[in-house]
């Protein structure tokens, strides 16, 4: 009799070994749905040889150096794997040296985010992300929040594709560079969507979204006459007026830069998604 009663006091489970394996479980659960653990990396030294940002490092937090930037060094090359998440603290940034690349290319399942690191996200709570002079950069399937600029491209020629920008001031600086922004979302920037300065500021944006932003697009300091094509995107408005309302070039006396926005798209021709599900759908 004593014998049997011990072996079912062996076999039963107490209170703490229940929660144990429950909590394992949900551990278990987490990973076959997310395909592994998430970590948090903290990122405060320069990038200087080619390195690979995976999820299982996600979220990187952003704090940099004294001047609070990250740079990758010159013939380095960060890759960002789809579904990583990169948070700055406030006031920071992260750019290329010369010949530096920074490739962040997502899927349309996977995006990759960038974010603020505040409890409290705002407008300009961290700088940007700076591409100078970079030969093999790529953004596709992003997500940028919260910037003074998302995107700071500067002597560089470079895809930008189906990607989110929104609660920026600016969504997309462009200085002295030529990138193809192509199918994106640009909405709720503070002051403007794209805004391009210099005469060698020749991007072309396609198919876009331009929405709830302070002004949409804006050309300063062309000193030479140059034209920007900024064809089949939604402004908006299907109204012409109201699309040139929303355009600074030299028909309102700025510089000589002009912006070709005709043919125009008369409704939205992307459907937004959650930042991890962002996907284009053409009527």
């Amino acid at each position: 009799m004593g014998k049997h009663e011990s072996a079912r006091t062996g076999r039963r489970m107490t209170a703490p070994r229940i929660v144990a394996s429950a909590l394992a479980c949900t551990a278990a659960m987490l990973v076959a749905l997310f395909g592994t653990a998430f970590a948090e990396t903290i990122i405060s030294t320069n990038v200087s040889a080619s390195t690979t940002w995976t999820v299982g490092g996600s979220p990187y937090i952003i704090v940099g150096d004294a001047a609070k930037q990250v740079l990758v060094k010159n013939g380095s090359t960060l890759t960002i794997d789809p579904g990583v998440e990169v948070r700055f603290a406030s006031g920071a940034k992260l750019g290329t040296d010369a010949n530096g690349s920074i490739r962040a290319v997502g899927t349309p399942s996977d995006s990759i985010r960038f974010t603020s690191n505040s409890p409290t996200p705002a407008v300009s709570d961290w700088k940007n992300i700076q591409v100078f002079a970079s030969p093999n950069s790529e953004f596709r399937h992003c997500v940028f929040e919260y910037g003074e600029n998302g995107l700071y491209i500067s002597v560089s020629q470079l895809d930008v594709t189906r990607c989110r920008f929104s609660n920026c001031y600016t969504s997309i600086f462009v200085s002295g560079a030529s990138p193809n922004i192509t199918e994106c979302w640009l909405t709720h920037s503070a002051y403007y969507g794209v805004w391009c300065q210099h005469y060698e500021s020749q991007p072309v944006i396609y198919h876009c979204n331009f929405i709830g932003n302070g002004m949409n697009l804006r050309l300063d300091y062309y000193t030479q006459p140059t034209s920007v094509t900024a064809v089949w995107n939604w402004w908006g408005s299907n109204t012409e007026s109201s699309i040139r309302g929303g355009i600074v070039d030299s028909s309102d006396g700025i510089g000589s830069g002009t912006v070709l926005y005709s043919p125009w798209l008369s409704e939205v021709p992307v459907e937004e998604a959650s930042w991890g599900r962002i996907k284009a759908l053409f009527r």
